[in-house]
This record gives C-alpha cells, structure tokens and sequence, in this order.
C-alpha cells in the first residue's frame, strides 16, 4: 500500500528523483482512495432508516416490528425534546434497537413500553418490559455482547445508562442524555 510507495519514494530521491515523484503520485492517490473507503465506511454505519424517516419515526418502526414479531402489546411515548445531534440520534436508536432487540430474544415478555420524554429538562430513552428479567451477574461474558454495546453508545455522547432488572420482574433499560448546554 502507501507506506511501501512511500518508502519507494524514499530510496528513489537521490537516485531517480522523477521516478520518486511518480511513486509519490502513486501513495498520493492510495492515501485518498483509502480516505475516501473509510468515510463510505462510516457514513454506512449509521442507520439508513435515521436518514430517511428521522429518529421518532425509525423508532417507532423498529418498534412495531419488534413489536409484531413477537406479539408484544407496545406502548409508545414522545414529548418533545431538545435539538439533538446526529451523534446522540444514531446512539438513541442503537441502543433502543439492542434493548428491543433482547426483550424480543430473552424476555418472554407480553408488553414493551418505549418513552422518549424529557425528566427534569434531560432528554431520556426508557425502554420497559414485564418479561422474566435476569440477573446480570449471571450473564456470560459470551452473552453480554448487546449490553456492552449499549454501554459503549452511551458512554460515546456521555450519557448514563441504567439497567434494572431482577428474575421474574422484567427488565428496563434508561439513557439519560446530558442536558442540553444553554
């Protein structure tokens, strides 16, 4: 790749400094390709469905299809919230989709309910079902994959994230998002 090109580059300064100036062309255009492979890259981690239906929306989607596949009653609440960035927005649905995503999988629950409101003026994500909970110490490092995941989203837009759950009590998943600066 580029850094071969470059050391070629290297070698042929003194002695064919034309031949180093192709070379240098040749690592230019790797480097950018590369570049511009690593923003598609990223641009293709955030979710398509943000982009086109804007974050209530692709959550209520990814709700109701959870929702409907595992016959679950959902209960479904917005307030109006500050400005978020798209950052905040990308890491809200990330999380809800693993939350929803482990009550579909784990729970055995009946009812999920989905609150995006504000609590004493800070933006907060509740993600609640009546399922069967679990004992988190009980959860194999095998298995904790979703819920490291949702810890590293939060902990990326500096966000507290809280996981209630106990054996027979279902299991509710909190984000509260920093407040918005003034």
């Amino acid at each position: 790749g580029a850094a071969v090109q470059l050391q070629a580059v290297q070698t042929l300064l003194k002695v064919d400094p034309a031949s180093a100036a192709d070379e240098l062309g040749v690592a230019r255009q790797q480097l950018k390709d590369g570049l511009a492979e690593s923003r598609r890259a990223i641009s293709m981690l955030r979710a398509s469905s943000l982009d086109e239906l804007g974050l209530v929306a692709a959550l209520r989607q990814a709700a109701e299809l959870v929702a409907t596949r595992a016959q679950l009653l959902l209960e479904f609440e917005i307030s109006k919230l500050p400005h978020l960035t798209e950052v905040q927005e990308q890491a809200i649905f990330r999380i809800m989709t693993a939350a929803i995503n482990n009550v579909e999988r784990h729970s055995e629950a009946t009812r999920m309910k989905i609150k995006l409101i504000q609590t004493d003026g800070q933006p907060a994500l509740i993600v609640d079902d009546n399922g069967v909970g679990f004992d988190a110490d009980g959860i194999p490092p095998s298995n904790r994959y979703g819920l490291v995941g949702m810890r590293e989203r939060a902990d990326l837009i500096n966000a507290d994230l809280y996981i209630e759950s106990s054996r027979a009590s279902g299991t509710t998943v909190t984000l509260f998002l920093p407040e918005p600066s003034i």
